[in-house]
């Protein structure tokens, strides 16, 4: 994967298109994120997510603004997680992209549990229930249930945690691996 994306992103550099260029160094940096560590492929998201705006592909925006969240959460880097999560939010709903806002608010909402933030958190667990009701999959409601239930439990709802904990596992587990 990483050989097939340098080339594409060396391929993609001969072409003067910006968006070719945005996917290429997004496929890249998801590969060495996954490959290496998460900081390898931030350099390269922070491409793409220039590139894909520069471009108005609001999809790989979103996706690259996505990507370095996950990639600062990791790390253990809140701010910069927020930032690019907010990023994330913004594009897909100027985009109107059903698909790219299908965590945006839980993965806000999971940041805002992390920090400790609990209104936040709520808040964007029910502006969550909304943009994802009109999805044909189920993992993004899943999803939701299971930060509902770390932020349950994080502010001491042991009752709430484990039903909403029971939710996911309920939707997930058909889901398979």
């Amino acid at each position: 994967a990483l050989a097939h994306g340098e080339r594409a992103l060396a391929l993609a550099r001969d072409l003067p298109d910006d968006g070719l260029e945005a996917r290429a160094a997004l496929a890249l940096a998801n590969a060495r994120a996954r490959a290496e560590t998460p900081v390898a492929g931030r350099e390269l998201l922070a491409l793409a997510l220039e590139k894909s705006l520069r471009a108005n592909d609001t999809v790989v925006a979103a996706e690259a603004a996505a990507s370095l969240s996950n990639a600062y959460y990791w790390t253990g880097e809140l701010r910069s997680a927020l930032r690019f999560a907010g990023q994330r939010l913004e594009i897909a709903q100027r985009g109107r992209d059903a698909f790219a806002l299908r965590h945006a608010h839980t993965w806000l909402a999971l940041l805002a549990t992390t920090a400790g933030d609990w209104e936040r958190a709520r808040l964007m667990t029910r502006e969550a229930e909304p943009a994802i009701a009109r999805l044909g999959s189920p993992e993004p409601l899943g999803f939701l249930r299971l930060v509902e239930g770390l932020l349950a439990l994080r502010t001491g709802d042991v009752d709430l945690a484990l039903i909403r904990t029971d939710e996911a596992m309920r939707i997930f587990l058909p889901l398979g691996e």
